[in-house]
């Protein structure tokens, strides 16, 4: 797993919150998830869980549009080519974006995440 990779992936992404005013509500969890892919990506082999309660909803399409355009650039993960550590640690990442900042995509525009209502 390119963790330098997934790092400058949430660091784009932080960046892109931390511009945005009406993205303020999500910089904490952001600046957070930024600082583990950090840490992963300079060696460290564990993932700390966020404690914080996700953020219900997004703003607006268009900065849910900017933000799907950054999160697309994350590498694949592929279960037969990856130490299963790399993995873990992969999904650990992913677990804490989604807890910060990915659910209030999901939540509000579910499409563009290429999820269908039931």
């Amino acid at each position: 797993m390119d963790f330098e990779r997934v790092f400058a992936v949430y660091d784009e992404l932080h960046r892109f919150v931390s511009s945005e005013p009406l993205l303020h509500d999500f910089r904490a969890g952001v600046w957070e998830v930024r600082e583990r892919a950090r840490l992963v990506a300079a060696g460290h082999r564990s993932v700390v869980p966020l404690n914080m309660t996700p953020i219900a909803t997004f703003p607006s399409r268009a900065l849910a549009e900017r933000a799907v355009e950054i999160l697309a650039k994350l590498p694949p993960m592929e279960p037969d080519d990856e130490d299963r550590k790399d993995l873990l640690l992969a999904g650990q990442l992913l677990g804490n974006l989604v807890t910060a900042f990915t659910h209030a995509l999901m939540h509000t525009f579910p499409d563009l995440l290429g999820i269908r209502p039931p």
